[in-house]
C-alpha cells in the first residue's frame, strides 16, 4: 500500500494516466480526490476513529471505509466487492431497456415514457398501464372487467365508466383522430384491443 496526496500524484509516480486508476485508498484530503470520476475511494484512518469520521468520509463520496488495524486481504476483498458491485450496476444500466412499439407509437418502460413521431405524450399512470397492457399483448382482446382488474388491481363491480373514461382520454392523446382510432380499437360487445 502506498499513500499519495491525490490521484494525479499516484498516476505520476506509476507513469499511468489518471483515467487508468480505479481504486484509491486515502488517509485524508478526501475533497482533493473527489474531483476524479470513476475512482472508488476507500479512506483508511487511524485506530482512533469515530462514527462522525466514517459518516463524513462516506458523505463526501467514499465508497467504503476501513479503519486501522486492517489486513491487506480485507482491503483487497473490499476493493473486489466495490469493483464487482459497480461493474454489475454499470452492466445493468447499459442493457437495452424494454421498448414496446406499434407503428410510430413507442413506449419505453424504464423511462415510463411514450412518444409518437418523436414527440412525448404525457399519460397518467392508468392510461400508461392500459396502453402497456395492450402493447404487451397485441392480439388479445380485453374485456372492460379484465382491463379494470389488471390495471387497477382491484375487483371489478360492473362500473364501466372508469375504463371508458380512461380509454377515451388515452385515445385523445395518442390517436390522430380519436373518432376513428388506429391504436386502441373497440371490439363491439367484448372490449378493447391494440389496432393492427
Amino acid at each position: 500500500m502506498f499513500d499519495y496526496m491525490n490521484v494525479k500524484e499516484a498516476a505520476e509516480k506509476w507513469g499511468l494516466s489518471e483515467r487508468r486508476i480505479q481504486v484509491l485508498c486515502a488517509t485524508n484530503r478526501i475533497p482533493d480526490v473527489m474531483r476524479i470520476s470513476n475512482v472508488w475511494l476507500i479512506p483508511k484512518t487511524a485506530s482512533k476513529h469515530t462514527d462522525s469520521d466514517k459518516t463524513l468520509g462516506l458523505g463526501l463520496g467514499a465508497d467504503d471505509y476501513i479503519t486501522k488495524p486492517f489486513s491487506v486481504t480485507e482491503v483487497l476483498a473490499r476493493i473486489k466487492a466495490n469493483i464487482r458491485r459497480n461493474t454489475q450496476y454499470a452492466a445493468s444500466t447499459t442493457e437495452q431497456q424494454p421498448i414496446l412499439q406499434t407503428g410510430n407509437l413507442i413506449m419505453k418502460l424504464n423511462e415510463y415514457s411514450v412518444t409518437k413521431n418523436g414527440c412525448k405524450i404525457e399519460l397518467t399512470s392508468k392510461e400508461f398501464e392500459i396502453l402497456k397492457l395492450l402493447l404487451q399483448n397485441p392480439k388479445k382482446v380485453y374485456t372492460k372487467e379484465q382491463i379494470y382488474s389488471l390495471v387497477w388491481n382491484d375487483t371489478y363491480y360492473g362500473d364501466e365508466n372508469a375504463v371508458n373514461v380512461h380509454i377515451s382520454r388515452l385515445r385523445n392523446k395518442i390517436e390522430d383522430n380519436p373518432r376513428e382510432p388506429q391504436y386502441v380499437i373497440m371490439v363491439w360487445g367484448i372490449g378493447y384491443k391494440l389496432g393492427e
